[in-house]
């Protein structure tokens, strides 16, 4: 059974789990910490958790994030989906998919415009999942480290 879930603050350890093994390095627990704490806050910032099994065998297997933000270039509200991430025994089983279209419904709730994700260039089989779910490849992103 597959059931999806907001995430809470007692879903720290998992959510800081999946995301370390996504980013493939340690990062600092306590700067985590107070970035997921401050994101439950935020009515602006979503999470959920996919959970499978049932009862006592319940198990998290994936988690999404989504942030709002009010875009002057778009002249409205646009949604983001930061992290998505499903534990590599349950890919493959819908459960991205499932997860991406709760964040979208969300998103459709608040009345974005539309709804962005950005992919490391590595993550090729990220890319082929979010071109079958709908997305196209229309921008060209440039980060600076601080």
């Amino acid at each position: 059974m597959l059931t999806i879930r907001p995430t809470t603050a007692e879903d720290l350890p998992v959510v800081y789990q999946f995301i370390c093994d996504l980013e493939e390095e340690i990062l600092p627990y306590e700067a985590f910490s107070r970035v997921f704490l401050h994101n439950l806050q935020s009515s602006d910032i979503k999470g959920w958790l996919a959970m499978v099994g049932s009862g006592e065998n319940l198990q998290p297997a994936g988690f999404i994030s989504v942030h709002l933000q009010h875009l002057l270039h778009h002249a409205a509200l646009v949604a983001e989906v930061q992290e998505l991430y499903v534990l590599a025994a349950y890919r493959g089983q819908a459960i991205g998919k499932l997860l991406l279209a709760t964040a979208t419904e969300w998103t459709v709730t608040k009345g974005c415009l539309e709804i962005e994700v950005t992919s490391n260039q590595v993550r090729k089989d990220a890319h082929r999942f979010y071109v079958r779910e709908g997305y196209t490849n229309s921008h060209f992103k440039l980060t600076k480290k601080l």
